[in-house]
């Protein structure tokens, strides 16, 4: 496996991709996720917290569920804990909330921005952030 998961500086690199291409080659199919936040999440901020309107958003939705958040401070690490806390302290399962928020859009405007940063360079070098409501600018 060490063959696939190396940079182009050398030094080894065991991520999704090196993974993701052993499994292929072992004719073991890959499945979507949903859930996976591969993004930071954009929305309006919100007051004293370091979570935006599209985070709580996130966090509260049923379907699909969040599963993970990449892209977050430790500040936010800490205020999503909080925020599953309070879910289960007052209900014990979770609550739609009334605002939309579409996880596949989401994940097409992500392959969308990621898309076109490679064809503008080779690399791309920061994380990407996506709007809140959905569509791509």
């Amino acid at each position: 496996m060490g063959h696939i998961a190396k940079e182009k500086n050398g030094i080894q690199s065991w991520a999704d991709i090196s993974v993701s291409c052993v499994l292929r080659r072992n004719e073991i199919p890959l499945l979507t996720m949903k859930g996976l936040y591969g993004w930071r999440v954009d929305g309006a901020g919100r007051k004293g917290s370091s979570l935006n309107e599209g985070y709580i958003k996130a966090i509260h939705q049923t379907d699909p569920l969040p599963v993970t958040f990449h892209y977050i401070t430790e500040e936010q690490k800490r205020e999503i804990h909080k925020e599953f806390q309070a879910i289960n302290q007052s209900q014990g399962l979770r609550k739609l909330l009334s605002a939309e928020f579409d996880y596949d859009a989401q994940v097409a405007c992500f392959i969308a921005k990621v898309q076109q940063r490679r064809a503008q360079s080779d690399t791309v070098r920061e994380p990407i952030s996506l709007p809140d409501t959905g569509t791509c600018a």
